[in-house]
């Protein structure tokens, strides 16, 4: 392999970091909202949001929403759709529950940007592993 595209393949390991800055704007048993002010730590290399720290932001928003019930839970599934690329900035993360069954959850989560522009849509299906 030439080095230089293997060099391309290592640039892409990267130390993901900024989930520190999360804020809860809202909480309730079946829905959150989230703020985060996205950090350069959570970029990838070239310029946008990781996918990764999207799917993530969409996974705790839809543990929290599903928390609020009074149940602790972890994710069975989950689907994202990127949208939109977006760069350093808030972002705010909707969750709303479609249904809240016997032992799973399942969670309807939007992120915007600060324009109010889709950036991701994610439908995430929790596992309730006990009532607390």
């Amino acid at each position: 392999m030439r080095e230089d595209i293997y060099n391309g393949i290592k640039n892409h390991i990267q130390s993901i970091s900024g989930f520190e800055n999360i804020q809860i704007i809202a909480i309730e048993a079946g829905h959150c909202e989230l703020e985060v002010e996205i950090a350069k730590t959570m970029l990838n290399l070239y310029g946008s949001v990781h996918g990764g720290v999207l799917y993530t932001l969409c996974d705790i928003a839809s543990g929290m929403s599903a928390y609020a019930y009074e149940c602790s839970n972890v994710t069975l599934n989950g689907t994202i759709n990127y949208l939109k690329p977006a760069g350093v900035g808030k972002l705010r993360v909707i969750c709303n529950t479609i249904h809240k069954g016997r032992t799973t959850v399942v969670n309807d989560v939007i992120i915007r940007d600060s324009e109010e522009d889709y950036i991701a849509s994610a439908r995430m299906t929790m596992y309730i592993t006990k009532e607390l």
